[in-house]
């Protein structure tokens, strides 16, 4: 838990870009953690089935895995850090990854680079972190079907990661908040101003809104009785 509160991992990359839960959902976790929870069924059943994915993409790859679930650090930003899941004799990195039968459409043919943006994001980040240029997503896809996905290192995407992350992880340290979106939850929201007390003056412009807002549930109110 401490190596994940004290820097951004892997799996938390695809945050900063809002292509997952926002980044100030992401700096709530950092500052204001959640207690610990238990892991999901999901969850303990993917990392149950990593072994056998290991196995499986040694014997369609001849390439087996000689590390596993090793921890990483940036070497120039120590915040950004990395679980990477395997790496191959031939020094691929190579992420796990199960996904129901019915979600199969998701991932492409085996061989291309067709994974979902969050899984490039993150496999990105680990190789941004370790140095390595070249990763496999190893997806297991129901219990019949296997495939394995290349992903090859760009620097484009790298140098918006570290521009994003230092930006971000400035921000946890001077305990300033990114922007709320209107994708983030609003209980999400309160939480940076759960200690404010006293009243708050709406500007003119929020008053009308409010009033047009309520005249229009009335107006709501009155066609459903009329229906």
């Amino acid at each position: 838990l401490a190596w994940r509160q004290d820097g951004i991992g892997a799996s938390e990359a695809p945050q900063l870009l809002g292509i997952a839960p926002s980044p100030l959902s992401l700096y709530l976790s950092k500052v204001d953690p959640p207690r610990e929870s238990e892991s999901t069924i999901p969850q303990r059943v993917g990392k149950m089935l990593e072994p056998l994915i290991a196995d499986l993409y040694g014997k369609e790859t001849g390439d087996t895995i000689r590390v596993q679930q090793e921890c990483f650090s940036h070497p120039e930003h120590s915040f950004m850090r990395a679980t990477i899941d395997g790496i191959s004799n031939s020094g691929k990195i190579v992420e796990f990854k199960t996904v129901g039968a019915r979600s199969r459409n998701s991932v492409g043919s085996d061989g291309t680079d067709e994974i979902p943006d969050t899984w490039i994001t993150q496999v990105q980040w680990q190789m941004l972190v370790t140095g390595i240029t070249q990763a496999d997503v190893a997806v297991l896809i129901g219990n019949d079907d296997f495939r394995i996905f290349a992903i090859p290192f760009e620097k484009r995407i790298a140098s918006l990661l570290v521009a994003l992350a230092r930006e971000f992880w400035s921000r946890v340290e001077a305990r300033q908040p990114p922007a709320p979106t209107n994708d983030d939850d609003p209980t999400q929201v309160a939480r940076l101003f759960r200690e404010c007390r006293g009243e708050i003056e709406l500007p003119t412009d929020l008053v009308e809104a409010a009033m047009r807002y309520e005249a229009a549930s009335r107006a709501i109110n009155q066609l459903n009785e009329i229906r």
